[in-house]
């Protein structure tokens, strides 16, 4: 769906629209934005894209297997963190990867604490 997004108030607009809906700005020199998400209505005004989408128990189960494996798991886990276009499995990437380098730190930490 295309739409203008207006620069002076960040109102989604649609592709038509000269003037903006929410301030009144000119949308003249506004160029059109595709986007394969709608945005999310809320009492016929746009007020963002819905990426929370439910994630079927057959990607999770694939998602699980791959990080199972070692030095893919990383790659998949950024991919799910910065990639991937649902909120919920961008913040379980992000969540995982940041446990992952605490525990790397910790590790670290108690290994050069022991003396080894």
């Amino acid at each position: 769906m295309a739409h203008k997004i207006c620069e002076n108030c960040g109102e989604f607009n649609s592709s038509s629209a000269v003037y903006c809906y929410n301030c009144n700005s000119s949308l003249r020199d506004v160029k059109k934005k595709e986007d394969a998400i709608e945005p999310i209505k809320f009492s016929g005004k746009s007020v963002g894209y819905n990426y929370s989408e439910d994630v079927t128990l057959g990607e999770w189960i694939i998602i699980l297997i791959l990080l199972a494996i070692p030095i893919v798991n990383i790659i998949v886990l950024v991919l799910l963190a910065f990639v991937w276009n649902n909120t919920s499995i961008n913040n379980f990437g992000k969540a995982s990867l940041i446990l992952g380098i605490i525990g790397i730190v910790i590790f670290f930490l108690l290994r050069g604490c022991s003396g080894y």
